[in-house]
């Protein structure tokens, strides 16, 4: 979904040579045609909901493309919650509580 993401992202003017994840980040390197393109790139990836922050991290001359870049990038994953286990309420089947311990008794 992420990569699936950056390569949607990434304008005709600029290439990945590298995508390396760090936890959560993602670093990118590449190369452009103009540190404009670099630029829009970027911003596009601000501007992208699956992104919270992404900072330029450096540029350089050299490669193909005549512009060397690299990225890095947070993806803003969704927050994972663990399952619901119900309420415990008066039509609640008997269960376990934390620990293995108790459970709900209908009377």
């Amino acid at each position: 979904m992420i990569l699936e993401a950056l390569s949607r992202c990434i304008p005709d003017t600029c290439r990945l040579t590298e995508v390396r994840q760090e936890t959560e980040a993602f670093v990118l390197r590449g190369e452009a045609l103009s540190a404009e393109a670099v630029q829009r790139f970027a911003g596009t990836l601000r501007q992208h909901p699956l992104f919270r922050e992404t900072v330029l991290l450096e540029t350089g001359t050299g490669g193909a493309a005549g512009l060397q870049f690299t990225l890095r990038t947070v993806a803003a994953l969704p927050e994972t919650e663990p399952p619901h286990r119900g309420s415990g309420g008066p039509n609640s089947s008997p269960g376990r509580g934390r620990n293995g311990e108790g459970g709900v008794t209908v009377r």
